[in-house]
């Protein structure tokens, strides 16, 4: 016969204090005084032994109850590369404030996305600098609507002219506040608050979002 564990010394233990150890040890008092039977113990409610575990993931790695949308998709030769891409060259830092110059001539055009179909006067930039990280990092690409009105927390470009012969300053920011007399934005890397007088602001255009673009 096959001895259990606590051979040679079970006669000594209290069947009681087996039932209560088996549990611990996951395994049978049985087995412990024995060494026969299971030596897994196995719940008198089976169905209890079952935990939930997750989702069943079909082969495309998706949860097998979730449906494709009958959508049909844009072919990539559906977005037109119409919209010109603007230069940016580093600019100056006031306050710990940056800023970039637009560099005046188009560098290239980009595919136009859906959320810009016929917006006039579309365009992107590519972001100088890590002054906005991580929202946005160096030499990413931006699209904005000039004609969509930036709201408070928007992510936003400010044109600023100082004097006619000023060639222009540009900042990417968040917008935080509009008064009668300013416009504040906030830069996130090192932070900083930059209060800008009406008189010198050009232009606010809104940085769209992906969910912008795709509209999401």
């Amino acid at each position: 016969m096959r001895r259990g564990i606590l051979s040679g010394k079970h006669q000594g233990v209290l069947s009681s204090t087996l039932e209560k150890l088996a549990p611990v040890l996951e395994t049978t008092s049985q087995w412990l005084l024995t060494g026969e039977g299971n030596d897994i113990a196995k719940s008198a409610h089976p169905e209890e032994d079952e935990v939930a575990g997750p989702p069943m993931i079909d082969i495309a790695g998706l949860p097998s109850n979730v449906e494709f949308a009958d959508v049909d998709l844009l072919p990539r030769a559906a977005f037109v590369r119409d919209v010109p891409v603007y230069g940016t060259a580093m600019g100056s830092i006031v306050k710990r404030v940056e800023g970039f110059q637009m560099e005046p001539e188009i560098v290239d055009h980009v595919r136009r996305p859906p959320a810009l179909n016929g917006v006039k006067g579309a365009y992107s930039l590519i972001v100088t600098g890590q002054s906005m990280f991580p929202l946005h990092k160096d030499r990413d690409l931006c699209f904005v609507n000039p004609h969509q009105r930036p709201m408070i927390d928007d992510s936003v470009i400010v044109f600023t002219k100082h004097h006619e012969n000023d060639p222009g300053q540009a900042y990417i920011k968040i917008l935080k506040k509009r008064t009668l007399s300013s416009v504040v934005v906030e830069q996130l890397n090192p932070p900083a608050i930059l209060e800008i007088p009406l008189k010198y602001v050009v232009s606010v255009h809104r940085v769209l979002t992906m969910s912008d673009l795709f509209s999401i």
